[in-house]
């Protein structure tokens, strides 16, 4: 198999099949988030009905949206650390987060809301989907999506995300804005809906 064949590209949009995903691809406005979903489903794919080892990352697979990706580990105390972030997240928050707590990212205790969402995912666990305004910038949406992977031999959580951010002036924004503060629950074997929740900021 040569490097493009593993390169997850998504299919085109008449190409994509029905069914419960095609809830979950409805709700879905970004590019990145969408080859989020086409490389989760080949992620599920090789991983036979399992959740994904964080081994199974690799960077032809998340290529198409390396740069909005990120991943947070949780420690024993409940608290996530940030193991990798890509550029478009890291240029946004303007200031390093790989290698730094959340809480230290989010301070003031902006990051328990986020923290709640992060460990819904591993403790339920599901995909999470969510629109929102971002504090401190309430002109920029933020789209996410995130997922559960296989607990490691080390007994590390992992949540592996998405993040996509869109200006009040910008033609995506405003597909973006009319579903603001939603947060959807997908399940992340099958990717059927689950519920829809309000979703506060950050």
């Amino acid at each position: 198999m040569g490097d493009r064949d593993m390169v997850a590209q998504p299919p085109r949009a008449d190409a994509l099949p029905t069914g419960p995903i095609s809830a979950l691809r409805a709700e879905v406005q970004s590019e990145a988030i969408k080859a989020f979903v086409f490389a989760w489903e080949t992620l599920l794919e090789r991983a036979a009905g399992e959740l994904p080892a964080r081994k199974e990352l690799h960077p032809r697979i998340i290529m198409p949206f390396m740069s909005s990706c990120w991943l947070y580990s949780r420690d024993m105390d409940g608290e996530f650390f940030c193991v990798l972030t890509g550029e478009t997240v890291r240029n946004f928050w303007r200031a390093p987060t790989r290698g730094r707590y959340l809480r230290d990212i989010i301070p003031d205790g902006g990051h328990v809301a986020v923290q709640d969402r992060l460990s819904l995912a591993i403790d339920r666990p599901c995909m999470i989907h969510c629109i929102n305004r971002c504090a401190g910038k309430q002109h920029v949406f933020a789209e996410r999506i995130y997922a559960p992977l296989a607990r490691d031999p080390d007994g590390a959580d992992y949540v592996f995300g998405c993040s996509n951010y869109h200006v009040k002036r910008d033609q995506q924004a405003q597909a973006v804005e009319q579903k603001a503060d939603t947060m959807q629950l997908f399940d992340c074997y099958s990717l059927r809906f689950i519920e829809k929740r309000v979703c506060a900021i950050p």
